[in-house]
């Protein structure tokens, strides 16, 4: 039932597109924190402003943001 062998001479030729795809998602998840962070900073600062409407933006924007499943 179980007699299937791994053919490991097609996972070897397939190697430098499976690495360049692990490069991609490295740079994608390294951007996205980059991104994430500049916009926690910017809604930190937006929420600590005198300007009602910035802070009303920046408390909306984290109330939809903690309650999104």
């Amino acid at each position: 039932m179980f007699d299937y062998s791994f053919h490991w001479r097609s996972a070897f030729k397939a190697l430098p597109d499976m690495l360049a795809g692990a490069w991609v998602t490295l740079e994608t998840a390294a951007l996205s924190m980059l991104l994430g962070t500049l916009i926690a900073l910017l809604l930190t600062v937006m929420r600590q402003m005198k300007n009602p409407a910035l802070r009303h933006f920046a408390n909306t924007w984290v109330s939809i943001a903690r309650n999104t499943p």
